[in-house]
């Protein structure tokens, strides 16, 4: 029976943090923590749904299972926001890129014109919103397949000095790695954020995990003291009846019962709740 009803305990959990997070997510999100943000809320959701329908689940081997499903259902939707993030970013730069050939800039002063529109496409595209998490990333892919052309264009202009060629390449460098750092910088913050969402799973299984066991001990301990007291009526109504080997009989049965009681009523440190 406990098998039965914990397997579905972590399926109804586990589909109930599915279905709020489709509810509550809109793909893609500006950023990981405003994913990470709904998945914690959703998370809560389903260890309470799970806490309240399973029972005697030996070691928390059922708890432990929905956790790892449910780290793996959050992986599924952080890759989803990503792939989703990376389609929109490609259509954003699709719909703003010049249609100009590179032949068009392959005259005096077509390195400016590039520079220009080029320049003109950066600006519409940090602009334009809804682009998700990826945005800096696909940019920066983008102006790295530009490279080539902007050097050929560049050294075909023929209104520019030697050295102002040096000069447009060199910024056209320290720019290119201003956005490499940029993603780098977004890509840590990424992972960071992956590994604090773990840690913050980890502490809300924990929680809910002592709390539950925690009003299980008082639950038991509730139980033993209305047995203890049924116990009492009986041993006295025995004993005004003249049972007084009954009576004695019974008080064993109720010093062990007060044993129980003491040791539940010293609290819930003696409980063990680790999950590993």
């Amino acid at each position: 029976l406990a098998q039965i009803e914990n397997s579905a305990a972590v399926e109804r959990a586990l589909s109930l943090y599915r279905q709020q997070m489709k509810e509550k997510l809109s793909l893609p999100t500006e950023t990981q923590k405003e994913l990470s943000d709904v998945s914690e809320q959703c998370l809560q959701q389903a260890l309470q749904l799970f806490m309240n329908r399973s029972f005697k689940d030996e070691n928390n081997e059922y708890q432990r299972n929905l956790m790892v499903r449910v780290e793996g259902e959050y992986d599924l939707f952080c890759n989803e926001n990503t792939a989703l993030s990376q389609d929109r970013c490609t259509a954003v730069l699709i719909q703003l890129e010049d249609q100009q050939e590179e032949d068009d800039y392959l005259k005096p002063g077509g390195y400016r014109d590039y520079r220009d529109n080029l320049d003109n496409l950066i600006q519409q595209y940090k602009e334009t919103p809804g682009k998700g998490t990826q945005a800096a990333c696909v940019l920066e892919e983008y102006l790295k397949r530009k490279e080539d052309l902007g050097r050929n264009i560049l050294m075909a202009d023929h209104a520019l000095t030697e050295q102002d060629r040096r000069i447009k390449e060199e910024e056209a460098r320290v720019e290119m790695e201003k956005y490499k750092a940029e993603v780098a910088r977004q890509q840590e913050e990424m992972l960071k954020q992956r590994l604090e969402d773990k840690d913050r799973a980890y502490r809300e299984n924990e929680k809910q995990l002592r709390e539950k066991m925690e009003n299980d001990r008082r639950a038991a301990l509730d139980e033993h003291n209305r047995i203890l007291d049924r116990k009492l009526k009986e041993q006295k109504a025995l004993i005004m009846e003249g049972f007084q080997d009954k009576a004695s009989r019974m008080e064993s049965e109720m010093k062990s019962l007060r044993r129980q009681v003491q040791q539940q009523s010293k609290g819930s440190s003696g409980w063990n709740c680790s999950i590993s």
